[in-house]
């Protein structure tokens, strides 16, 4: 890919670019995003919020992974401010119809139930530890209704909005135009998985992490990333919740689900993805735009 060379040949590449360059399609933006200094410093940056987590969790669970949001957000910003880069274009800020929204809510529940029968068959020879899964039932065990709202906000919404800006906005956007759409998916999807620092559920994490990096780069909009991440999120917090009041084991991470469920649940995501790529082909043929294929 060639890049527009301005009039200044002798610019770093690391320097904020000149409101010329603004100007140009993302593909044509020099200096080149990312470059290896711009990676380094999005690596040397990302421990800093699981670092913030450690410290706030003993004390204020859920507090902490609201912090550990902000951070990264904030990591962010001021990378994008530091490269005068265009949040718009470097984080997919573009809409999308109620029919994507619609397919993609759908796409996520299902693939949730997928995902839960993933887990099932990986904890067979990876077993989530004692004292890992009751850190993570009583972050997401809900008291009352007012401890709902906070829940969903610090557990399904917050993460959403700031894991995407950082994995799904930074991350594929750099990947995609440096290296192509699959790397682009499956990289960022890795980097998601790889960054929650759970071995036990490394494996969901990836496919959920290369789903929604999909979805994204199908739609070139984050928002539909946003809304897969926090219904996902949600269906966590509703599973264990329910489970527990019901007494039916929702959330046991060995416990296989029924063939017929699994059965129907990839016939439906099949079918549902189907519709997805028709639908979302159509709307990037009307909005005359060639996006790499996966």
């Amino acid at each position: 890919m060639s890049y527009q060379v301005t009039s200044d040949e002798t610019k770093n590449a690391d320097d904020p670019p000149s409101a010329e360059e603004l100007a140009l399609p993302l593909e044509e933006f020099r200096p080149p995003y990312p470059t290896l200094r711009q990676i380094a410093i999005l690596i040397a940056f990302l421990p800093l919020s699981f670092l913030v987590q450690a410290v706030i969790y003993p004390t204020f669970p859920r507090l902490s992974v609201v912090a550990s949001g902000a951070t990264m957000i904030a990591v962010a910003a001021a990378f994008i401010r530091r490269w005068g880069m265009s949040p718009r274009r470097v984080l997919l800020l573009r809409g999308a119809g109620a029919g994507v929204v619609i397919h993609v809510v759908f796409l996520t529940v299902v693939f949730a139930v997928l995902l839960a029968e993933v887990q099932a068959m990986t904890s067979s020879f990876l077993p989530l530890p004692g004292r890992f899964a009751e850190a993570m039932a009583g972050l997401l065990t809900v008291r009352g209704g007012w401890d709902f709202l906070v829940a969903v906000i610090a557990i399904s919404l917050f993460p959403a909005v700031s894991e995407e800006i950082l994995f799904r906005g930074l991350a594929l956007t750099g990947l995609r135009r440096r290296f192509g759409a699959r790397w682009a998916v499956v990289g960022s999807g890795a980097l998601f998985a790889l960054a929650h620092v759970n071995p036990w559920q490394v494996i969901p994490l990836l496919l959920i992490g290369i789903f929604i990096s999909f979805i994204v780069h199908r739609t070139d909009s984050l928002y539909v990333g946003i809304v897969a991440h926090g219904t996902n999120n949600l269906l966590s917090l509703a599973a264990l919740n329910l489970g527990q009041r019901y007494n039916v084991g929702t959330l046991d991470p060995q416990a296989h689900l029924p063939p017929v469920v699994v059965l129907s649940a990839l016939v439906l995501f099949t079918a549902g993805m189907g519709s997805f790529l028709i639908l979302t082909g159509k709307e990037n043929r009307l909005r005359g735009e060639e996006l790499d294929g996966v």
